[in-house]
């Protein structure tokens, strides 16, 4: 039998309370009226507010679902709803108030509830066909409502006595509550073919992103398996790289100012104000709730110490009271987040200049381990690997501000929850000593639970700010970058475009290919549009380009090149010839517009180009894919260039075919590999030769010949100042090398050493499956200076002793990021969260023995919840380094080869790539972040049981614990889940930062050296080699993947000689020099010099000894002097010799003697190549090595090569690789 309960005061229910009063419905309750105008009226209003756009978005958008009985199911449920919200209209209409209570908002109420039930319905119907993922706002709304319902439904049932109204109202409630189950469904299986490849998180419903439920098959798969990439959820379309970039690009075009410091900073918060705003309402709610807990707590206290109800005034008085300790408390907390600001502005600059000599180290220890196989050649591993210590030493210098900078904030985020309580607390109780507001135990713990409250945010602030510094560095960094002056191409396409249907451009060929012979460029850079200008001004037909003006690198630098006119014929094969360092190169580099800074103009009548630098690019790719580029595949076409270019033979001989990895700068091949492998796409995308022109005659020398003096200008001659015919000019050619060669010490009969036999013919077979690699390394970054220098030496020693090394420059500095910035900080956390936690641990026990009994049972489910966190996040971790390497590399690879890139318009095509393989990156990545979400989801969940089992032990046994226990016991609480957060946080950071630092170790353990130092026994003289003499006695040597490419190699080589090996192309030339230094090991036979067995000796202090000139020429960052002596063993004096030997001295002098600081970009390839040789000249021994180096060079430098060789080395043995046999007839012995 139903039992009223209490009366309420007449009117009560019909205000808006919200309070009924303590003596309505056991003073427990809400009036009837706040409960239908705050809690139903406006969920409903906003509902239909929402409801109309997001139904015509829904109806715009395709169908994503195939029919299914959910949907029918769905609609059903909502049928049945909208009935139950009529009938319960016409029950409220038609009830007179004196049978049940009923206010003012009653009916409003109902109708709206009728209407957005029938709204629900509509919108459920669409979401359910046209989405990917249950209905947030349904999901929500319904949620929210059956939440505040019932209330509603309780308080219904609490009037009666009518139960009609009642029952019916709570059937919509439970209909409702059906319905969230079916609303949260998630539809992935029943999703059309077209949109399955979705991610996790993007089908999933709210409650299961709410609660991180959707990564629980990651983490079982984590758990129990070894994770790929493609176990890895796909990234949400939203968060791909394209549209984002696209996105910000938009928005920083359209800024106002793009100069004014921090402006792309503010561009990017506006361009993505929504993703970055849709955290403030969370965060709103996250901070309402943990302003309820002091209320609690005071609540809790008081039910603790005093049962009995308390008069309001004195409550009230309390509080205020409360309220005066908690507000001295933030004006003392106020200072220490001034002195954080302050600390912050200064802690990111020093996070930049941190960040920025890391980049110059790892840039330069990118550009060594590309060319670590030429160091190791020319035996300057050691001072290469030398100057990136330097450069450790430098970073971890620099880094040392930063430190001390969060050092000092790190010592404010722990002094801060100390001493503000104790500042705050004394301040109150001086200030209250001649009043009677005296400091009670329950305003004590109010007080103290806001200071905590206070605090978070507080500490939040001093760890927050440093990072947001450092972060708007680095975006000024690259907004300086964006700044900065843009590539100009100022070349004039004229309208007299050759129309030859025959010829067919890379750039026609690519995505943005259009009708007729122009390749459209609209989505280049403004500053990078060819200009279409010409003002009027025509080319002749037979007229590709023509040049007038002078060049330069720079507006206020010295012309590279002066040209009168010079107009450039179709179809002619045009040779450009000048001495070394006159501009050549930068001709070209104009012709392609990649020169910006000039006087003059140059006209253009081409479609399309193809381009070959001095020094060959090859990407990091597939043999096949190098060759067709971003061209479609004609396999009848591609055959025929690859026999063209006497590439087939290798092909066929290599492993895995043309699906061959050329490896980092096609370090797997040999020299003329390369060189032919890189003339193939040059001529691929032409799909017929050429038609025969007039003038132009199908013969392997130039139709005409342009010659550049050492200033830069067409020489003024008759001869020349004209092109002139192939053949005539290169009959002069001849007869001024017949003259010399004459007139030369050179001749036999002039030659120091007698002629002896000529040597064997090389076995001719491919050495094409070289496998050595693309040569990498990881460089780690350690807490302090002296471990860091410790480790990085570690790992450079290692790295320097490998012989094939696949790992990235990437992986290095991944892991030394994460041992350099997040093991202290994980270490540090750990402490002070393991400190501070036995800390509250003891204070929580000693208020309650129950707790004492409870908590210590909870460690397991901590260590369960992190174990099974790590067994997912480290593979993780691992993939997001692993899948950062690509794109760093394809970024380096880039930046190499823009020039080629720009001159084949494979710009978009790059850009793809690029943004392919930062997706790859990202999924990682995202996934790692939303990981450590559930981790802090998960532990608050545990100190949500926690707080749960206090509460209930305060309540049951307050008689036997004290108003004072309970507030420690929970003020404790309300800290103690942010150190549990920060133990099993910072507990994780280290376990992947130990991580890296095994990873260390591992590498420098198991890493295979070249050798074995306990088999170099042989104790060798200070002054080997003493004479050069070389033997090879049946020397056999073979790559892992292939037969042998050495075959039992007989040859004696005598003291003094100069020999020359000759040979095709990957025939074993490098190989027999590669065996000698030891960077190849012999099967069998033996290598000799001076009688010593070289394999019995270190492979350094070959390397050392014998003086080799690799065919690739590396430039230190650094300046002449060091390039010229790497070393450091050098005098001046003897440095200016050399240099004034290969005629560099004067043009060093002019650029600031030998301290300037130099890059790759200072000397010319000649140039380059004469410096190595300078090198080598300053070195001591007897055996000198020689591969190609007048491959860069022109005629003249060749007899200044020639010369040195002749005199500097005349007691030197020395052996040379040779391509062509004119470059070796002045040698004693050689077989071409």
């Amino acid at each position: 039998m139903w039992v009223p309960p209490p009366a309420c005061p007449p009117g009560m229910d019909d205000s808006l309370g919200p309070w009924a009063g303590e003596s309505c419905r056991g003073g427990f309750d809400f009036t009837l009226l706040f409960e239908e105008a705050v809690l139903a009226v406006p969920l409903h209003s906003l509902l239909l507010l929402v409801l109309p756009t997001c139904a015509i978005r829904l109806a715009r958008s395709d169908v994503k679902v195939v029919a299914s009985t959910l949907r029918y199911i769905k609609a059903c449920a909502f049928v049945c709803l909208v009935v139950l919200n009529a009938a319960l209209l016409v029950l409220w209409t038609t009830t007179p108030p004196s049978v049940i209570l009923r206010t003012r908002a009653t009916i409003p109420a109902a109708v709206l509830t009728l209407v957005a039930s029938l709204g629900l319905a509509l919108l459920s119907w669409l979401s359910h066909e046209r989405s990917v993922r249950p209905s947030f706002i349904l999901s929500t709304y319904l949620f929210v409502s059956v939440l505040l319902d019932t209330a509603r439904a309780r308080t219904l049932w609490m009037i009666g006595p009518h139960q009609t109204i009642p029952a019916v109202f709570t059937c919509t409630l439970a209909l409702r509550a059906v319905m969230i189950l079916l609303e949260s469904t998630e539809k992935r299986r029943i999703l059309v073919p077209q949109h399955k490849g979705y991610s996790k998180e993007v089908t999933s419903g709210t409650f299961n992103r709410s609660v991180f439920f959707w990564l629980t098959s990651l983490f079982v798969n984590g758990y129990r398996n070894i994770l790929r990439l493609d176990d890895l959820y796909p990234l949400d379309p939203k968060l791909a790289s394209g549209p984002l970039y696209n996105k910000l690009a938009d928005a920083w075009d359209k800024a106002p100012n793009k100069t004014v410091p921090g402006a792309l900073f503010t561009t990017w918060l506006r361009a993505f104000a929504g993703p970055v705003s849709a955290a403030i309402v969370p965060k709103l709610f996250q901070i309402a709730f943990n302003y309820t807990q002091p209320f609690l707590i005071d609540e809790a206290i008081r039910l603790a110490s005093q049962p009995q109800v308390q008069p309001f005034n004195n409550r009230g008085f309390g509080l205020i009271g409360a309220y005066a300790i908690v507000y001295t408390g933030i004006a003392v907390s106020t200072v220490v987040l001034i002195a954080t600001a302050f600390l912050a502005i200064p802690t990111g600059k020093a996070s930049a200049e941190w960040i920025k000599a890391s980049q110059d180290r790892v840039s330069t220890t990118s550009k060594t381990l590309g060319n670590i196989k030429w160091l190791k050649v020319s035996g300057l591993n050691d001072a290469a690997f030398s100057v990136i210590q330097k450069l450790r030493g430098t970073e971890l210098k620099v880094s040392r501000r930063f430190r001390i900078l969060l050092g000092v904030s790190m010592m404010f985020l722990i002094c801060t929850p100390i001493w503000s309580p104790i500042l705050t607390f004394s301040t109150f109780v001086g200030t209250a000593a001649g009043s009677d507001n005296t400091l009670t135990i329950q305003k004590a713990f109010t007080a103290y639970s806001l200071l905590i409250l206070v605090n978070q945010p507080l500490v939040g602030i001093v760890m927050g700010l440093p990072i947001l510094a450092a972060a708007i560095a680095s975006f000024q960094r690259i907004q300086d970058f964006l700044n900065g002056k843009e590539r100009a191409d100022n070349r004039i396409a004229t309208g007299n475009r050759y129309k030859g249907d025959d010829k067919i451009s890379i750039g026609e060929l690519g995505p943005r290919s259009t009708e007729g012979n122009i390749v459209p460029m609209e989505n280049l850079e403004p500053s990078a549009i060819h200009n279409n200008n010409s003002a009027g001004f025509n080319l002749a037909a037979n007229i590709i380009a023509s040049i007038k003006g002078s060049f330069s690198w720079s507006n206020d630098s010295k012309p590279v090149i002066d040209i009168d006119d010079w107009n450039i014929k179709r179809g002619a094969f045009t040779l450009v010839l000048g001495p070394v360092g006159c501009g050549k190169s930068t001709l070209l580099k104009a012709l392609l517009g990649e020169l910006s800074s000039f006087k003059g103009t140059i006209h253009t009548n081409f479609s399309g180009i193809t381009y070959c630098g001095q020094t060959a690019w090859i990407p990091n790719d597939t043999v096949r894919n190098i060759i067709v580029g971003h061209t479609p595949f004609d396999p009848s076409w591609y055959q025929t260039i690859i026999r063209a270019c006497a590439l087939e033979q290798d092909i066929s001989s290599w492993p895995n075919g043309e699906n061959t990895v050329a490896g980092t700068k096609g370090i797997s091949m040999s020299g003329g590999q390369k060189h032919r492998l890189v003339c193939l796409p040059l001529v691929y995308p032409v799909s017929k030769p050429d038609k025969p022109s007039s003038d132009s005659r199908r013969i392997p020398f130039a139709d005409e010949v342009v010659v550049l003096s050492e200033n830069g200008r067409i020489v003024d001659n008759e001869t020349a100042v004209k092109p002139v015919k192939g053949q005539n000019y290169r009959k002069r050619i001849s007869d001024s090398a017949e003259f010399s060669k004459a007139a030369s010490p050179r001749a036999g009969n002039h030659i120091d050493k007698p002629p002896a036999i000529v040597l064997g013919m090389l076995e001719d077979q491919a050495d094409s499956t070289r496998q050595l690699g693309d040569w990498g390394m990881q460089l780690f970054i350690v807490i302090i200076n002296k471990s860091g220098v410790y480790f990085h030496g570690v790992l450079l020693d290692t790295t320097s002793h490998l012989v094939d090394s696949g790992i990235t420059v990437n992986r290095f500095s991944q892991d030394l990021q994460l041992i350099d910035m997040e093991l202290p900080a994980a270490a540090l956390g750990l402490a002070i969260g393991v400190a501070f936690g036995v800390a509250r641990f003891v204070m929580i026990s000693v208020s309650s023995r129950y707790m004492a009994i409870t908590l210590p049972l909870l460690i397991p489910v901590f260590y369960a919840i992190q174990h099974f966190y790590l067994r997912t996040s480290r593979q993780m971790r691992l993939l997001d380094i692993e899948y950062k390497a690509p794109l760093y590399s394809q970024l380096i690879e880039t930046l190499e080869g823009l020039a080629t890139i720009r001159a084949f318009k494979w710009e978009d095509d790059f850009e793809k790539t690029n943004m392919h393989r930062l997706d790859n990156s990202q999924r990682p990545s995202y996934l790692l972040t939303c990981l450590q979400r559930w981790l802090t989801f998960s532990v608050d969940m545990v100190i949500a049981v926690i707080a749960l089992v206090l509460i209930v032990l305060v309540t049951t046994l307050r008689e036997q614990i004290g108003p004072g226990f309970v507030g420690i016991a929970l003020t404790n609480v309300l800290s103690f889940s942010g150190t549990v957060k920060a133990i099993i946080t910072s507990w994780v950071m280290l376990e992947v930062s130990l991580g890296a630092v095994a990873r260390v170790r591992n590498f420098a353990l198991n890493t295979r050296p070249e050798g074995d130092p306990d088999n170099c026994l042989t104790e060798p003289e200070e002054e080997w080699p003493s004479q050069g003499a070389v033997n090879f006695r049946g020397a056999t040597a073979s790559y892992s993947s292939s037969g042998p490419i050495l075959k039992g190699v007989n040859l004696s080589i005598q003291p003094g000689q100069k020999v020359a090996i000759c040979g095709r192309t990957g025939g074993g030339k490098s190989s027999l020099i590669l065996c000698l230094l030891r960077m190849m090991d012999l099967d069998s036979g033996s290598i000799t010099i001076d009688g010593v067995d070289v394999s019995t000796l270190p492979h350094e202090y070959v390397r050392r000894k014998l003086v080799a000139v690799p065919q690739e020429s590396y430039i230190f960052d650094g300046s002449v002097r060091l390039n010229i002596d790497p070393t450091g063993t050098a005098t001046d004096p003897e440095i200016e010799t050399v240099l004034k030997k290969i005629r560099l001295r004067d043009k060093i002098e002019e650029r600031g003697g030998l301290d300037v600081a130099i890059d790759d970009k200072f000397f010319s390839q000649g140039e380059a190549q004469l410096l190595v040789l300078a090198r080598a000249m300053l070195r001591k021994g007897k055996v000198l090595i020689l591969d190609e180096i007048t491959s860069s060079l022109n005629e003249e430098s060749s007899r200044i090569v020639d010369e040195i060789i002749r005199t500097w080395f005349r007691n030197w043995t020395v052996i040379v690789i040779a391509h062509t046999l004119e470059s070796i007839w002045d040698f004693d012995r050689s077989k071409g």
